[in-house]
């Protein structure tokens, strides 16, 4: 993992701020929920769920502004490097942005990679998918050129697989985004090891840095998650899109090289039998994971 520079905080201080900004967080996103609901709302701005009801969507802002503000106190206060927290603010504003802009102006006639790139060649038409995933491809190999302490393992060969990961994992949490709370639910399981063990590292390292970035987002994303469950706000791809590079960064600043090699084969895979099966139907022929599925969702 590459060497950030300290932030110069004692260890108790930087202890003491993040789990400040994490209050501060949390408190900030329970204020923040309804007045940005109400905006989309009034804006008209709604989705149809799969129950046919129309919401507010790209309420992923619910929990996104409120994290970004807590990254931008956490640089300027030394939690995070200048590297970490300005390298992670671009990466979820424009990640945001793409995923905003699919939620608004796409009309997803057009599904997967394949989809996207046929609809480019056959029509000259460039979709708002195809604009989303080209951008984030972008952001994503800006954000493991700056390493962030990210990068472990060969200069030449980590770059490109810090970025594939990061690009990949950012998609596959958008597949889970079908059913209220599914994309919210597989995040926090996916983010229990990484954070548990991120945390642990001796602050302020870099990989404890990631670990502050994900306790945030974490309280966030738990303030906002009983609305989504509820079936009262959609998060759209202006959630599910930070929120999946977000896990990707986590896995990536845990793992080692050899075990993210690894990850992109298995991130690969995990796209193409999504664009091949139905997740769906998946959970629905396990009774355990259709139990979690459920859980916390009102019936219908």
């Amino acid at each position: 993992m590459d060497a950030v520079r300290p932030t110069g905080l004692p260890v108790n201080g930087w202890w003491s701020l993040v789990l400040l900004l994490t209050t501060a967080a949390v408190l900030a996103t329970r204020l923040w929920i309804p007045l940005v609901a109400g905006m989309l709302e009034r804006g008209g701005l709604l989705s149809t769920n799969f129950q046919g009801r129309r919401l507010p969507t790209g309420m992923g802002l619910g929990f996104l502004v409120p994290l970004l503000a807590a990254l931008g106190l956490g640089t300027v206060t030394g939690v995070l490097a200048a590297p970490v927290g300005l390298s992670l603010l671009f990466a979820l504003s424009a990640l945001a942005f793409l995923g905003f802009v699919d939620d608004v102006c796409g009309d997803h006639t057009h599904r997967g990679w394949a989809g996207h790139w046929r609809a480019l060649q056959a029509e000259s038409l460039v979709t708002t998918g195809l604009f989303k995933a080209a951008g984030g491809g972008f952001v994503a190999l800006v954000v493991s050129v700056t390493g962030i302490g990210l990068r472990d393992g060969p200069p030449w060969l980590s770059v490109p697989v810090s970025a594939l990961f990061l690009a990949l994992a950012t998609n596959s949490l958008n597949l889970f985004d079908i059913r209220p709370g599914r994309a919210i639910k597989a995040f926090l399981v996916a983010l229990l090891l990484p954070l548990a063990s991120l945390l642990t590292a001796l602050p302020p390292s870099a990989g404890s840095q990631v670990g502050a970035v994900l306790l945030w987002t974490a309280a966030t994303v738990l303030t906002y998650a009983p609305r989504d469950l509820q079936a009262q706000v959609m998060m759209g791809d202006t959630g599910a899109n930070p929120l999946g590079f977000l896990l990707g960064v986590g896995w990536v600043a845990w793992l080692p090289f050899w075990a993210e090699l690894a990850g992109v084969i298995a991130l690969l895979w995990f796209q193409r039998f999504a664009g091949r099966a139905s997740l769906s139907g998946l959970i629905s022929r396990h009774a355990w994971l259709a139990r979690l599925d459920a859980w916390g969702r009102p019936p219908g």
